[in-house]
């Protein structure tokens, strides 16, 4: 049998990783709608632009596959004098978290190989296929701070599995990680800020049974240990907190195991005294990547401030549902592999670009409105994807996938998909005028 705490054990200290369960919701803040004025916009900041490499991994026993492995390069694009040593940095991070992954998978492999070798019948396929999938989701990178949050899903092939993320913080000029007291000036009012959002925002979770008592005095330990689990976003800093699991205890745990991930949200317009000055500095327009299931409370440039969530869930066929300030779209078809990216722009326009694989063959870019009372789908001209058009090899199988993260509105790539695959042009874009690319450059024309 698979050494599960073990090997469990093993990934939480190599990725520093929280534990959530697979396919129960996170939910929507209660507060999802407030009101802030947009005081902390420097318009010296720029957007820089992450490039996140996806590689994938099939081993395969007897000819049957028993394991598929995804692990994440994360580096900056252009610029490399101006951000050397942020990308020296994120390039020990790659090194480390793929070896430290590669490590564990080795040893994986070879007890699954064995547990088949006990339970597999002859002339039936092996069903208890395991996955150990990465993912990055760029929160924030500008000249000021890069922030992403890792997350990672592991499935014994026995139908439950375990989620896990945690949030990684640099400073973008020196490349050095950013810890609480670079960031926060206040531990212990920060732990009380986020322990009274939290209890805004989860009414009814099981942490409110003693009316919070016991999750508070969780809080402030982790504060004041400098241990909280947290991403510096665009406008203000989102915390995440993970139940324990059978197999690890998790030290962000606040609530049961059934609840799944717990985040809350603390804007730098709510609580301006908890932050530094050097880092309560907002961009005039952002991106933000939305890890689905995870909501995230955001500012926007009217001033208002709203919860915003992707869900991609699988009842009976899967599909995406984007949320902003409670309202929701269902998008019918078929979506997985959900890549969202949440965009604010500094006339007060927002929408949500989502690359997800719609047909099991190809990836494709739909593109939402959030600037009416609901979200709505904006119809697109042509059929697009931000993954690269030319893949090592098709979804699900090994070889790697480079995702263009979108990063700045006035300057990202996207792949046109209205053409034969060998002809497909890359186009560099800008966000128009109706929230749709505007292309400034397309591959081949000069």
């Amino acid at each position: 049998m698979i050494k599960g705490k073990k090997l469990f054990a093993a990934v939480l200290a190599v990725l520093s990783f929280c534990i959530a369960p697979v396919s129960l919701r996170s939910a929507v803040p209660s507060s999802a709608i407030c009101e802030a004025a947009a005081s902390y916009i420097d318009e010296s900041l720029r957007p820089i632009q992450p490039m996140v490499t996806s590689y994938d991994s099939i081993d395969t026993d007897a000819g049957e596959e028993i394991l598929l492995a995804r692990w994440n390069e994360v580096r900056v694009a252009g610029a490399p004098g101006e951000f050397s040593a942020l990308n020296n940095a994120l390039k020990k991070y790659s090194e480390n978290a793929s070896q430290g992954v590669k490590d564990i998978l080795l040893e994986a492999t070879q007890d699954i190989r064995i547990a088949r070798a006990q339970t597999a019948k002859p002339g039936t396929p092996y069903v208890g296929k395991h996955r150990w999938l990465a993912d990055v989701f760029v929160r924030r990178a500008d000249t000021l701070a890069m922030s992403f949050l890792e997350g990672v899903l592991i499935d014994k092939g026995d139908g439950w599995g375990m989620r896990y993320v945690f949030g990684k913080n640099y400073d973008a000029r020196t490349g050095e990680a950013l810890f609480l007291s670079d960031v926060f000036t206040d531990m212990q009012g920060l732990a009380g800020a986020v322990g009274e959002q939290l209890r805004r925002d989860y009414p009814s979770a099981s942490f409110m049974e003693d009316g919070g008592l016991a999750m508070m005095e969780k809080i402030e330990a982790l504060a004041g240990e400098g241990n909280l689990n947290w991403t510096l976003d665009p406008c203000g800093a989102t915390f995440y907190f993970n139940p324990d699991s059978p197999s690890v205890h998790s030290p962000h745990a606040i609530g049961a195991f059934k609840e799944g991930i717990f985040t809350t949200t603390i804007l730098f317009d709510e609580r301006p005294e908890l932050f530094n000055d050097e880092y309560r500095r907002a961009p005039k327009s952002y991106c933000m990547e939305l890890r689905p299931w995870t909501p995230v409370r955001t500012a926007f440039a009217n001033g208002s401030a709203r919860a915003v969530q992707v869900q991609q869930t699988s009842a009976t066929a899967e599909k995406l549902t984007v949320i902003c300030g409670g309202a929701k779209h269902i998008e019918p078809g078929f979506a997985r592999d959900v890549k969202a990216t949440l965009v604010s722009l500094e006339d007060g326009r927002r929408y949500i670009y989502a690359d997800i694989l719609s047909d099991d063959k190809e990836y494709e870019t739909y593109i939402y409105d959030l600037n009416g009372d609901e979200p709505t789908r904006i119809p697109t001209k042509w059929p697009m994807t931000r993954h690269a058009a030319f893949r090592t090899a098709a979804p699900g199988s090994s070889g790697e996938d480079i995702f263009y993260i979108l990063s700045d509105p006035e300057n990202f790539l996207i792949n046109a998909l209205d053409l034969p695959e060998g002809l497909r042009p890359l186009r560099r874009c800008r966000i128009g005028a109706d929230g749709l690319p505007e292309a400034t450059w397309i591959q081949g024309m000069g």
